[in-house]
């Protein structure tokens, strides 16, 4: 219960629920995946030219469940050029 309606205001954010697959560009921030300094390729970079990056919905939306790791938190696949080598 709210004491004082201006308090209430300021808590109160409405939450839209996506899809977090289908995320239009600012709708979401990514972490910068992890590059090799000799490749200047993602470290994660896969046969299928892809890398995934952690990405994090922007304040007010949160991922349908099924849809990424938790309630704001998904995975994306950035294009990349595979070079074979191997990190461990």
């Amino acid at each position: 219960m709210c004491i004082h309606n201006i308090f209430c205001l300021l808590a109160y954010e409405p939450k839209y629920e996506a899809n977090c697959s289908k995320l239009l560009m600012g709708q979401y921030v990514c972490m910068p995946p992890d590059i090799d300094p000799k490749t200047q390729q993602p470290k994660s970079c896969q046969r299928n030219n892809t890398a995934k990056v952690l990405c994090n919905t922007i304040p007010g939306i949160i991922c349908k469940e099924g849809t990424s790791i938790n309630e704001t938190a998904f995975e994306k696949d950035i294009e990349c050029e595979y070079t074979g080598v191997v990190y461990s």
